[in-house]
């Protein structure tokens, strides 16, 4: 696994009395924004291929000539999500709607030669069986030319969706060469260990952007942060934390605990105190907490507030919660961390964009929405680049096109540019976090979408 093997030799841990005192990594502390708003965002895309491509030779080109979907001047797309996780709303709820929303927008504007449509969407929940029959009927039945899929809470059946060449977008955990047709500017994408298995633990690719958004506004050094995990029991979940971990620990913070035997979701009726205490004892100046569930989230932040923990938490939260005062006193404080896009609190051009967006489809501005919008986008920007090779539309030409070194140009100062096949084994190196106010009813910024550096690592 990531982290193990000796290639990141240089990169120092903080020493074990480094969370003597909070200071500025107090959660009460809300430092001003600081970096200065850009019009657009940009980070080296050509530099990051051209290094892939040398350590892996060549990315796969299929051959076929697969239409389904393509009625004429029409293409169907289908969408699955898990709006729920055992009966209960997860963060991805809206993530269809967003997709959606941009499909709609592409329509309207007349940006491409041919219709989007949308042919329907399903909640996947947390049964994986679920989702495979969903996959396979959207496949089978409706015949749809591409998916958007946000699976983040487990895998997914891409072995049907790359066997009968599909175009899918959206969070999955399949990545690298076993994700051809799949694109992914999501959170699952930041932890692809695919370089590392396919060199045989030769060379490793991660970012430092997570850590570096998160220091730079409290003007810390990266030595200074003690980091601790909490996630619950699920196999895909601790590889996902534990890939993680080893990037903030190779970008310079020390790992000093975890605890990964949490209850599954917020329907566990148990006292979380046991699971969060004993992590308090480690001394953490930052915990992440690995959950989908809102309401579990919200619950471990109110024990953690319970047992006296006065450092900061990353998670998963968002600013829709805030209006239930009751949920709000709980995640007050919390750490929105996000890859690839920001946060509608920062404001600007952009963002009102995509508000306008929202309020049309009668939806919140809320982070399901706004990932399904840019998983959209991505498809669109990929059918616009497309369009002008004039070659016939067929999904082999499509997914060539785009992992030929195509570029997908983000949006504006909201969404980071991202570029393929790099983009097949890491993210984008651009991170941005926002604080959950209680008292303000709302997100206030911390840092800004900010873009840092693709560290290649020799692991032999």
């Amino acid at each position: 696994m990531l982290g193990t093997a000796g290639g990141i030799a240089g990169l120092q841990s903080a020493p074990a009395g480094a969370a003597a005192g909070l200071g500025k990594q107090a959660s009460s502390y809300n430092p001003p924004v600081s970096v200065a708003k850009k019009s657009v965002l940009t980070w080296n895309t050509a530099a990051a291929n051209s290094k892939l491509l040398s350590i892996i030779g060549s990315y796969p080109h299929p051959t076929g000539n697969t239409t389904r979907g393509i009625h004429g001047k029409t293409v169907t797309f289908g969408c699955i999500a898990p709006n729920t996780n055992n009966g209960v709303a997860t963060v991805f709820q809206g993530f269809c709607q967003g997709a959606q929303a941009r499909l709609n927008q592409a329509n309207s504007q007349k940006s491409l030669p041919w219709k989007l449509k949308l042919t329907g969407s399903a909640d996947s929940g947390s049964v994986q069986d679920t989702q495979n029959t969903d996959i396979i009927a959207d496949v089978d039945t409706t015949k749809d030319f591409g998916l958007f899929i946000s699976a983040a809470l487990g895998p997914i059946g891409t072995n049907v969706l790359e066997s009968q060449h599909v175009p899918y977008f959206g969070d999955f955990t399949d990545c690298g060469k076993n994700s051809v047709f799949g694109f992914d500017i999501d959170y699952d994408i930041e932890t692809c260990a695919a370089l590392e298995s396919e060199t045989s633990d030769k060379w490793l690719v991660y970012t430092d952007s997570f850590m570096k958004s998160y220091v730079k506004p409290l003007g810390i050094r990266l030595n200074q942060v003690r980091y601790a995990g909490l996630a619950y029991d699920q196999g895909t979940l601790l590889q996902y934390v534990h890939i993680l971990e080893s990037q903030i620990k190779a970008s310079g913070a020390k790992i000093v605990g975890n605890s990964t035997s949490l209850p599954a979701n917020s329907s566990s009726t148990v006292d979380l105190g046991p699971y969060v205490t004993p992590l308090i004892g480690d001394n953490p100046t930052v915990i992440g907490i690995y959950s989908a569930d809102p309401t579990l989230t919200a619950r471990l932040m109110g024990a953690l507030q319970q047992a006296g923990y006065k450092g900061n938490v990353s998670a998963a939260c968002d600013a829709s919660e805030l209006s239930n005062p009751t949920v709000a006193a709980e995640i007050d404080g919390c750490l929105a961390t996000s890859i690839e896009n920001g946060y509608p609190s920062f404001g600007g051009k952009y963002w009102a964009v995509l508000a306008k967006e929202a309020r049309h489809a009668h939806q919140t501005l809320n982070q399901g929405f706004i990932h399904g919008w840019f998983e959209a986008d991505m498809a669109v920007q990929g059918m616009e680049g497309f369009a002008k090779t004039s070659k016939p539309l067929t999904s082999e030409n499509l997914i060539n096109m785009m992992n030929n070194g195509w570029t997908y140009g983000g949006f504006g100062d909201v969404s980071a540019p991202q570029t393929f096949p790099y983009g097949k084994y890491n993210s984008s190196p651009c991170t941005a976090l926002a604080r959950e106010s209680a008292s303000k009813k709302k997100e206030v910024p911390y840092q800004d979408l900010t873009c840092a550096q693709v560290i290649y690592a020799p692991l032999s």
